[in-house]
């Protein structure tokens, strides 16, 4: 049986994503909500008399710590950890539900994601075509400074730099194509294959979580796979039209806790000040980029 595990601050987003799930052709076992207490209210607003819906109430917020007091709480045999922002067809959760039992024990499986507005993989954007000069700089940029493999054996990986690389869709050779890290907003799994400390030692927003959570995985020895066939949906959590002074505080903060995740992964202090002050460097001029695009575009 399958048990979904949601951590949530009760955003209006939620109920969307249960209505999928409502609609699904494999009903789960159970859904758990794992919420802090003081935002509980919020879910008095939905009602889906379909779902066997569990609230667990907590006294802190954090969406690992969240996450993981629903794993632990969870019965089915089958578990998959959500986001409270996707969107998916009725038919996804049974065809991840029925390739995992394929695959057995030692995995953990996920979905392409796509935009919320167009339903384009959003690394099909992100990730130059291969084979053009784009691509072969982007591979020479996260080799050289991100510490990744060359070439093709970039897709999917992470480094113990804070550097990760998704797939494009039209790079997966394979149904089942496997990566070394999955973005944690759709992972489905054994129960036996969880994780279920808080392994992310830090306040706030869970940036780069899915980099210790890939390497905690690693560690019980489970092997992580995309579905290139399956799609879910998702919005970007960024604000449209963000203020310079907001655009700044958030890379900063993201630069920080990149540093201290590398710290914990064992890179060097010398190797990551390089790296990531190269990065810090590229995102500013990438976001003034983006600012007099958008400024001279106006009509």
């Amino acid at each position: 049986m399958l048990s979904i595990v949601i951590a949530t601050l009760g955003e209006k987003s939620l109920c969307n994503t249960l209505e999928c799930i409502s609609q699904s052709t494999l009903i789960p076992l159970e859904v758990i909500l794992c919420i802090p207490m003081r935002e509980s209210y919020k879910l008095e607003r939905y009602k889906f008399p379909d779902l066997n819906v569990r609230v667990i109430n907590l006294n802190r917020c954090g969406q690992v710590y969240q996450r993981s007091e629903g794993l632990k709480a969870c019965k089915g045999g089958i578990v998959l950890q959500m986001d409270d922002d996707v969107e998916f067809a009725p038919n996804v959760l049974n065809i991840m539900f029925t390739k995992l039992l394929a695959l057995g024990p030692g995995h953990a499986i996920g979905p392409v994601f796509c935009d919320l507005c167009t339903d384009i993989p959003f690394n099909d954007v992100a990730i130059p075509k291969h084979g053009t000069f784009s691509s072969l700089f982007v591979s020479m940029y996260l080799c050289l400074v991100g510490g990744l493999p060359w070439g093709v054996r970039q897709y999917g990986a992470y480094s113990n730099r804070c550097f990760v690389q998704g797939v494009r869709s039209d790079r997966m050779s394979d149904e089942v194509f496997q990566v070394s890290w999955l973005a944690g907003g759709f992972v489905m799994s054994h129960r036996e294959d969880l994780v279920l400390h808080d392994f992310y030692p830090f306040e706030g927003k869970a940036f780069y979580e899915d980099i210790l959570h890939a390497r905690a995985r690693e560690g019980i020895n489970v092997k992580h796979s995309i579905l290139r066939d399956v799609r879910v949906r998702t919005g970007l959590s960024s604000l449209d039209n963000p203020t310079v002074i907001r655009v700044m505080s958030n890379l900063i903060n993201v630069t920080y806790r990149r540093w201290l995740i590398g710290s914990i992964l064992g890179c060097s202090r010398f190797i990551l000040f390089f790296s990531l002050g190269v990065d810090f460097i590229v995102s500013i001029l990438k976001s003034i980029k983006r600012r007099l695009v958008s400024l001279f575009s106006r009509p």
